[in-house]
């Protein structure tokens, strides 16, 4: 019964922004594919190629629809169920730390989680996505059927799921007594199964491309991905092979020197060895931290380790550095070094830990915790939930994935598990002061304390959401980065029906109109829209519209189109693309043609335009 008031609370948040008015950026994805589903049974683009991603919750979302309607509510309310679950396996995962009230803080910490409840808000998988990742930490000896299909499930909503295969081996070889092979076995097995069903639905992909005639390369990628730098240019900063050459030996000579003293930290020296030599000091400081959380028996060794490659690494490269460059060799200039040296691809993690600081202290006591008594119940699953959560991280960092809250909505989920542990603990502690017949009490009243405490930091942090558009704090903490947005039929009121439409969001425009003409891209600075080729033409790769690229080919249409009556161009504010740089080639146009501004608000701007001032036909301007 007591695990029902956190799902209220989630449920209760969440119906706070659920009707909210518009759209948020994406939404519009489930609704078009959702649609699609109830005509063809296949998710399928206007474009005519098979959507991949999120598949359970397209077909829920269209099961939704045939009961509610299709409406963004109906899809919406998927995530919400989804949230609700996961709410529910937060508090199974909570009473392993000990009981009803680390159940009920770790299931209130996770239900007034702000990008949590946007996600309960938002027509997308990752809602459903947390719930299945809750499940699989609520117990260690899951069947492996029934893990692996977990998986499979976790990465058919989204790739990042895949990410959760590793939950076996990280137990396994975390626990003081693990099987090892065991562990490494199953992870092996959910991987080669979620790779496996990935595979199957990308093919199908592909496959549904080739049959639409759309051709994609680097230069058109499909998801836009930007080609990383390679290896070569990761390491340019570094002055020349000389300078590496003396990096070498004398990281060599120190690591030789180690080894003698502590063999067993062989491993550990040699990576933390490269890293040193290489400038590379945040990864280093990496090392350190999964060895310590591998064998917290080794802390002070590994600790030892750590520091002297850190100094000598931060120490040579500054002189290096100063010797090269004719720098002065000055306190402020070794510091400046080490801290850009530190911090090389660990930009993600910095900014997920300080977006939430109480949750992060507290996740630090659960981990001190965890390290100081390795044999403790729940000390590998904290201890491994760290490992996978800073090892994702970094991977965002290094493959450049956008730092938003839906990437980092699964490293958040994590941390506020292990923040439950550290909250757990700190009640624990506090209540061990008390008289023995009031330590309950003194407990619950310390978690509440606790709670008030994270719930303060979340004003906080939503304060400071970098939101499109918000016309209430409620939405501005709670919706998923937008507020009110733009609506079927107030764009729909904007437009002519005769109107050729040139939309900057081919999709959006589709399930706010029903159709888009062209797609409006300006490369290179809008580097966020999905362009491909179809029988040697550049057309949008979710409607399959011609692509308008430049001002003369917006001129070329809108002459090409004037017979028939005017052009309507929609630029929509949506955080992917850009906005101001499309008005701008807008009003080149005034010169020439008849513009007729219909709508002009922050997030949303409708023109139409014209051949002659005689042709354009009068529309009402939105409010």
């Amino acid at each position: 019964m007591l695990a029902a008031l956190p799902v209220f609370a989630f449920v209760g948040l969440t119906l706070l922004v659920l009707a909210r008015s518009g759209f948020t950026p994406d939404e519009e994805i489930t609704a078009v594919a959702a649609r699609a589903i109830g005509s063809t049974g296949l998710p399928l683009l206007p474009s005519g190629v098979l959507y991949p991603r999120g598949l359970p919750h397209l077909y829920a979302a269209w099961l939704a629809s045939t009961v509610l309607g299709a409406n963004m509510v109906a899809w919406r309310a998927v995530s919400l169920l989804a949230g609700a679950a996961g709410v529910l396996a937060a508090w199974r995962v909570g009473a392993r730390f000990g009981g009803a009230w680390p159940a009920m803080t770790t299931a209130l910490l996770l239900a007034t989680l702000p990008p949590y409840v946007a996600a309960g808000a938002f027509a997308r998988p990752y809602a459903a996505l947390m719930a299945v990742a809750l499940l699989l930490l609520t117990r260690d000896d899951w069947p492996s059927w029934t893990r692996t299909s977990l998986v499979v499930l976790a990465t058919l909503l989204h790739p990042l799921g895949l990410s959760l295969a590793v939950l076996p081996v990280l137990a396994g070889y975390l626990r003081t007594n693990g099987e090892r092979t065991s562990a490494t076995r199953e992870s092996l097995l959910a991987l080669t199964a979620g790779v496996g069903a990935t595979g199957l639905v990308y093919g199908a992909h592909w496959w549904s491309l080739r049959a639409s005639h759309i051709v994609s390369s680097l230069d058109t990628a499909v998801y836009a991905i930007p080609t990383g730098p390679t290896i070569g240019t990761a390491v340019t900063d570094l002055a020349g092979a000389a300078g590496w050459a003396i990096a070498i030996v004398i990281v060599l000579i120190l690591g030789v020197l180690l080894d003698r003293r502590m063999p067993r930290l062989r491993l550990v020296i040699a990576a933390s060895a490269v890293f040193a030599a290489t400038d590379r000091l945040g990864f280093l400081l990496l090392v350190g931290f999964a060895a310590t959380l591998m064998k917290p028996r080794d802390i002070r060794r590994n600790a030892v380790v750590m520091v002297a490659m850190f100094l000598v690494g931060a120490g040579f490269w500054a002189i290096h550095t100063s010797v090269a460059t004719d720098g002065q060799l000055t306190l402020d200039f070794v510091r400046s070094l080490t801290v850009a040296a530190t911090g090389n691809s660990l930009g993600q993690l910095r900014f997920a830990l300080a977006a939430f600081p109480v949750l992060t202290a507290l996740a630090l006591i659960g981990l001190g915790r965890a390290v100081a008594a390795p044999e403790a119940e729940t000390s590998a699953m904290v201890r491994g939930l760290s490992l996978l959560l800073v090892a994702l991280l970094v991977v965002f960092s290094v493959a450049m994935l956008p730092g938003n809250e839906r990437y980092l909505l699964l490293p958040w989920v994590l941390l506020t598990v292990i923040a439950s542990a550290g909250a757990t603990e700190l009640a624990r502690f506090v209540g061990a002061w008390a008289p023995a017949r009031r330590e309950s009490l003194v407990r619950a009243l310390s978690s509440a304390a606790i709670l008030v405490c994270v719930w303060a930091g979340h004003v906080a942090y939503a304060e400071d959401r970098d939101v499109l558009v918000s016309d209430s704090f409620v939405e501005r903490a709670l919706a998923p980065l937008t507020g009110p947005s733009w609506t079927p039929d107030g764009v729909a009121a904007a437009v002519e029906p005769s109107d050729t439409i040139v939309c900057t969001e081919e999709l959006a425009c589709v399930y706010l109109l029903g159709r888009v003409d062209f797609l409006f891209a300006l490369p290179p600075t809008d580097d966020a829209h999905y362009v491909v080729r179809r029988d040697g033409e550049t057309v949008g790769f979710y409607a399959g519209a011609p692509s308008v690229a430049t001002a003369s080919d917006l001129r070329r249409v809108i002459e090409d189109h004037a017979a028939g009556g005017c052009t309507a161009v929609i630029a929509l504010r949506s955080g992917k693309v850009g906005y101001d740089e499309y008005l701008e080639v807008l009003n080149a146009l005034r010169a020439q043609f008849d513009v007729r501004d219909v709508v002009s608000r922050q997030d949303l701007h409708v023109s139409r335009v014209c051949q002659a001032t005689g042709n354009a036909r009068l529309t009402g301007r939105m409010p």
